[in-house]
């Protein structure tokens, strides 16, 4: 039952978060379109923001847990920022409000997460094991991708979801060996 109400708070406040600014959200507005009362509210969250908060943990949690055995980054990445793409509306309210850093947050954890794995496992293939060239690479990619998603949240008219996800899936596969061959092309022509 406490799972229950958990994910109908969540799906609540989400529902309210695509129609409204953060600003225009209150803990009345949630429980009244929930149908429970202040108290419930009060017993799994001490404000919005923990709400919030508990949103990006469980994300985070379910996107590793889902994580095991091959994995393809196209795959990968779109689990990382469903919630971001089924909520678009949600997100760019909360980007605009004092909630961005919890958004920033989120998507560095979720872009540190699938980057690194990528990286470790295409450096794997490229008998790469040199962990300072590795770690370059995959923060790389990390900031490009999470600053992309932010920048998607911000255009008003940005591309359909599927379209982004592939645009930025291509563009890891046609250029995550050159990156990191590049390490080591650097390596040789840097005089001792």
């Amino acid at each position: 039952m406490a799972q229950f109400t958990k994910k109908a708070i969540i799906s609540t406040f989400l529902q309210l978060l695509n129609e409204h600014s953060l600003d225009k959200i209150t803990v009345k507005d949630i429980v009244e379109k929930c149908g429970i009362n202040r108290n419930t509210f009060y017993y799994y969250y001490k404000d919005i923001y923990d709400l919030i908060e508990d949103i990006f943990r469980i994300e985070i949690q379910a996107m590793h847990e889902s994580s095991s055995g091959q994995i393809f980054f196209r795959d990968d990445l779109r689990k990382g920022v469903s919630l971001i793409l089924d909520n678009k509306a949600a997100f760019a309210h909360l980007y605009h409000s004092k909630s961005k850093e919890v958004i920033e947050r989120y998507l560095d954890n979720v872009s540190e997460s699938f980057a690194k794995r990528f990286v470790e496992q295409k450096a794997s293939e490229l008998s790469i094991e040199d962990e300072n060239d590795i770690r370059f690479v995959y923060e790389w990619y990390r900031f490009a991708i999470s600053g992309v998603i932010i920048k998607w949240i911000q255009t008003a008219n940005a591309s359909d979801p599927e379209t982004f996800i592939r645009k930025v899936a291509d563009l890891y596969e046609n250029t995550i060996t050159e990156a990191l061959l590049s390490t080591q092309k650097s390596k040789l022509n840097t005089p001792e």
